[in-house]
């Protein structure tokens, strides 16, 4: 797979990660590493107190199959692994060509090390995380098998009055066409789930103004949560 960068980003490997940086920013590099002491931290912290967790409910099996769930906009996985973490068999999905290569080299990653690790836990959740081919994300949803929750997290609007973007979010900014990433994806994710997890703006209007059936708050965030189509388990 070609994978095109604007002028002012750099993909290259960095301490054995695959690494994005902006060319004056090149300490703000941003990878995946699922072993990284702050990915750790959350993990071994009360898993199923995370917000994201909670909103993804109680672990329930679909056609007597395992757990399943799918995160519809992987991102740089973190929520992935945390509800991993917490027992869901987790199938991530990511269109940006950029952001898919930083998961599959972080995922091969964390797969080599689960096998010397030493941590039953660990392997346990690695073994949970699966990646879907680059593509785009509502055709990839549209294939799967139905599954029992669908978790969205479109890239959020810019924050205008923020002072100072985390490096995550600066660089991100640079791949993505915000307004137009989570367009279309409620609809199509309702079809294929038993229900839909959708992470918005505290403050945000629902992602394609259909309002939730339920939703959990935080400081900054919530989870708007929607009854999806599929109605039996």
């Amino acid at each position: 797979m070609t994978i095109s960068l604007p002028d002012t980003l750099r993909l290259e490997k960095i301490d054995g990660c695959l690494s994005l940086y902006h060319v004056d920013r090149p300490q703000a590099f941003i990878n995946v590493n699922f072993s990284s002491p702050a990915m750790q931290y959350r993990r071994q912290q009360a898993v199923r107190q995370q917000a994201v967790v909670k909103a993804a409910g109680k672990l329930f099996l679909l056609d007597n199959e395992p757990p399943r769930l799918i995160d519809g906009t992987a991102g740089l996985g973190v929520d992935a692994f945390l509800l991993a973490s917490a027992g869901w068999h987790v199938l991530m999905i990511e269109q940006s060509p950029v952001m898919h290569a930083l998961l599959a080299d972080g995922l091969k990653r964390a797969q080599q090390e689960s096998q010397t690790s030493g941590d039953a836990l660990f392997t346990a959740t690695i073994s949970r995380l699966s990646l879907s081919p680059c593509g785009d994300s509502r055709a990839a949803l549209a294939s799967v098998d139905p599954v029992s929750v669908i978790y969205l997290d479109p890239m959020f609007p810019a924050r205008k009055k923020t002072a100072q973007v985390k490096k995550e979010r600066w660089l991100l900014q640079q791949l993505h066409d915000e307004d137009a990433e989570g367009v279309g994806l409620l609809a199509v994710a309702k079809q294929r789930a038993k229900k839909v997890v959708v992470k918005r703006p505290v403050s945000a209007e629902p992602l394609d103004s259909v309002q939730p059936s339920s939703m959990l708050r935080g400081k900054t965030s919530r989870f708007d949560i929607y009854v999806g189509n599929l109605t039996a388990i």
